[in-house]
C-alpha cells in the first residue's frame, strides 16, 4: 500500500518494468497525485496491468488547495484526468464539501468540477482537521472544530468542522445530493453502459 504511489517517477517505472520482465499477470490500482503523472507513466502502467487511479481532487477552489497544502493547480488536475482517460486507466475521484471558508457555491462548484472531469467512480467526503495538521490549529484557533479534542466523534459519519455558511446537517445532506448527482446522472449512466 502506497498512499502516493506516483510520487516517485523512478519507482513507477522500475515496478512497472518488473511485472512486465517477470510476466506477472495481475491487476492492480493505485493512488496517484495529479501533479505528477504523464503520458508515459500511464502507458506504463497501463501496460503492467494498472486499471484504476485514485485522484484527490478536493475543491474546485483555488483558495482552498492553496490553504490545504495540495500543491497543485487545477489545471494540473484537468491534464491529468485528460492524461490517464487517453491512456485507458480508470479513474476514482475523491472531493470533500465542507470547508470553513468555502461558500455553498463553492461547494456546488466542486461538485461540477467533478462532473465536468467525468471519473469512473468518485467519493465526496467531509473534511476532517487531523491533529498535528495545520488545519487542525487554524480551526482551533477560529473556534472552528464542532468536537474539540473529542477523537471519538472523529469518524467521517458528520462535520468535525463548522463552515461559516452551512450548518453541519446542511453540508451532509449536500454530500448526499452531490452523490446523487454524479451517479445518477445521464451522463454517467451513459458512460456505465
Amino acid at each position: 500500500d502506497d498512499d502516493t504511489f506516483t510520487c516517485n517517477r523512478k519507482w513507477v517505472l522500475d515496478i512497472c518494468e518488473h511485472i512486465k520482465r517477470e510476466d506477472i499477470n495481475v491487476l492492480w490500482s493505485c493512488n496517484g497525485r495529479v501533479d505528477n503523472v504523464d503520458s508515459e507513466m500511464l502507458a506504463r502502467m497501463k501496460e503492467s496491468g494498472c486499471r484504476l487511479i485514485k485522484y484527490g481532487v478536493e475543491s474546485a477552489n483555488p483558495d482552498t488547495i492553496r490553504r490545504i497544502n495540495k500543491g497543485y493547480t487545477l489545471e494540473e488536475v484537468e491534464t491529468a484526468f485528460n492524461l490517464t482517460q487517453k491512456s485507458g486507466i480508470l479513474i476514482h475521484a475523491t472531493a470533500m464539501l465542507g470547508f470553513p471558508w468555502e461558500t455553498k457555491m463553492d461547494m456546488i462548484n466542486t461538485i461540477n468540477l467533478i462532473k465536468r472531469l467525468k471519473p469512473d467512480t468518485c467519493q465526496f467526503s467531509i473534511p476532517i482537521a487531523y491533529p498535528g495538521t495545520k488545519l487542525f490549529y487554524e480551526a482551533e484557533e477560529n473556534n472552528w472544530l464542532n468536537f474539540g479534542r473529542d477523537w471519538e466523534k472523529y469518524d467521517m459519519s458528520y462535520p468535525t468542522l463548522k463552515n461559516e455558511i452551512l450548518s453541519s446537517g446542511e453540508i451532509v445532506e449536500l454530500c448526499r445530493k452531490a452523490w446523487i448527482s454524479v451517479y445518477l446522472s445521464p451522463g454517467f449512466i451513459l458512460r456505465k453502459i
